[in-house]
């Protein structure tokens, strides 16, 4: 990942609107980086100078993957396998089930961030009528999504 300040933008407190903030952290994991600051004014933890636009697209769609799907680069993919990643998403449902936050009945589901689509798999064992929908900027997730039928 480059360290060029062209692919960085400043930002105000989006809750707030001020700009009066705290450095708390430069690096993120895997040595990106990661301008965390709080706001003096509201304590709102956010990045800033942060990715532009264009970069967070680059970044998901491209790299994201390396660094926190490695087993969409390293391995073959199988939609099998895909499957098989959703089985650490149970406990979201197990969750709502407790809280008495589960739905019912789900017509239309958007997953945003879907990843290989484990989410996705899980609802559809809740609510199979329901409509999936998803949306995941990485290329190697996106062509499992797609042969899943899920995009």
């Amino acid at each position: 990942m480059t360290s060029n300040s062209s692919v960085f933008e400043n930002v105000e407190c989006c809750l707030c609107g001020k700009s009066e903030l705290e450095r708390l952290n430069e690096i993120g994991q895997h040595g990106l980086p990661a301008n965390v600051v709080i706001c003096k004014t509201c304590g709102l933890t956010f990045l800033s100078p942060r990715w532009t636009k264009e970069q967070y697209t680059r970044f998901y769609a491209s790299e994201y993957d390396k660094y926190y799907r490695r087993y969409l680069i390293n391995e073959p993919v199988s939609d099998s396998h895909a499957v098989a990643q959703s089985d650490a998403v149970i406990p979201v449902f197990e969750r709502l089930k407790m809280a008495n936050l589960m739905p019912k009945n789900i017509q239309h589901l958007l997953d945003v961030g879907s990843g290989s689509g484990g989410f996705i798999q899980q609802a559809r064992k809740h609510f199979p009528q329901a409509e999936y929908s998803a949306i995941e900027p990485s290329l190697n997730c996106g062509s499992i999504l797609t042969k899943a039928g899920i995009i």
